[in-house]
């Protein structure tokens, strides 16, 4: 009867990892197409207040799509316990919405600074001068 060492098992054990990495890794290769991949961005997450238990507190999250400059800000409240209640946004509409109503309105307010040390002042922020008009 056959015995094998413990060399041979650890050979073929050893043997049957690699074979299975490199198909992994092949798979893989095949599969991502980099430039089919999205581009954005996903923030970490933020509490509006990191001690929870008042039941008042809203998680907030920014997302940013670089292929066309759009993006999506969420808010959920968080109860006394931490727990998030995803059925619930604070903007059900998505916070477009209340952003849209202030722009006709006319009340919406962009604050800007200039970055020279010497004399910093308020810039006027136009989307007629961005280049994404």
């Amino acid at each position: 009867m056959f015995k094998p060492t413990k060399k041979q098992v650890s050979a073929v054990i050893g043997s049957t990892v690699l074979i299975g990495m490199v198909a992994i890794l092949a798979y893989a290769a095949v599969i991502f197409t980099p430039g089919k991949q999205p581009i954005g961005y996903v923030g970490q997450p933020t509490l509006s207040n990191y001690n929870v238990t008042s039941g008042n507190s809203q998680v907030y999250r920014g997302m940013y799509n670089l292929a066309d400059w759009s993006g999506q800000f969420t808010c959920y409240p968080v109860n006394s316990v931490g727990y998030v209640d995803l059925n619930a946004p604070c903007f059900p509409s998505g916070a477009s919405s209340p952003l849209d109503i202030q722009a006709a309105s006319g009340v919406r307010l962009i604050g800007t600074l200039s970055d020279s040390s010497t004399a910093p002042a308020g810039v006027e922020f136009s989307t007629a001068a961005s280049p994404i008009g």
